[in-house]
């Protein structure tokens, strides 16, 4: 964790932390120590060697942390209670626009279905929408996301094979169209579906490379209501600056 609290109550970054002085976790409230090795970015560590919310590492990866830096240190990092106060976790961002409130969270890693769905409707039990947001640009071992067509600012992509969010496939999104988006992170390939037909052999699709998309990264949201499989779907693009900026 990059924040925790002083003796006053008081939200410290590790940056404006200082040597000497207790600090305590804003969620648990155990002792914490900082971190300041010279490999990992310093942070925040429950002395007791374990953190307290399962869902949150101590240990970001630097495009966790990227995504995080976009947003004003006051709303990264903040602890969400469910109504009863019986739970609680640390969400990546928390904002408020107006009386609608909403929880960002960045996923470099994998997830289990389970989680991505304990998640998801925990914060929206706590009356918030939910936006996830995957990296894919680092995914070495992943196949490209190919567009098909691209008009409008409306892609048609697919994905062949499997990936880290095939999951995604088995879940009737329906009833939470309103409170959930999710975000691709990715570098995305112009590609054409070529139909094989050869004689004697039932028919199939594959996926031909033609030239990049883009030269840069881009965001690309899910169209959820429309939503089937990763392996044909339809997304929204967004600039890298534009999305980080809005």
């Amino acid at each position: 964790m990059f924040f925790a609290n002083n003796a006053l109550g008081q939200k410290i970054h590790i940056d404006d932390a200082e040597t000497g002085l207790p600090y305590f976790c804003p969620a648990c409230r155990d002792a914490m120590i900082q971190k300041r090795g010279n490999i990992n970015a310093h942070h925040f560590a429950h002395k007791t060697g374990k953190g307290c919310d399962p869902w949150y590492s101590e240990k970001l990866s630097p495009w966790h942390i990227k995504m995080q830096n976009h947003f004003d240190r006051v709303v990264q990092e903040t602890v969400v209670w469910n109504e009863m106060h019986t739970e609680y976790h640390v969400a990546d961002i928390v904002l408020q626009s107006g009386d609608k409130k909403y929880v960002i969270e960045f996923q470099h890693s994998p997830i289990s279905q389970k989680e991505f769905i304990s998640r998801t409707k925990f914060y929206l039990g706590c009356g918030y929408t939910i936006i996830w947001v995957f990296d894919f640009c680092e995914c070495k071992s992943q196949k490209t996301i190919f567009v098909s067509e691209y008009n409008n600012g409306i892609m048609h992509l697919a994905w062949p094979g499997k990936d880290r969010v095939k999951f995604l496939d088995n879940i009737n999104f329906t009833s939470v169209n309103d409170g959930l988006y999710i975000f691709f992170y990715i570098n995305a390939g112009m590609g054409k579906i070529r139909l094989h037909d050869p004689e004697g052999y039932y028919p199939w699709k594959t996926w031909e490379y033609i030239d990049p998309f883009s030269l840069h990264s881009c965001f690309a949201l899910l169209y959820l209501d429309i939503f089937d499989n990763t392996k044909d779907f339809f997304a929204e693009y967004f600039s890298e600056d534009v999305c980080c900026k809005g």
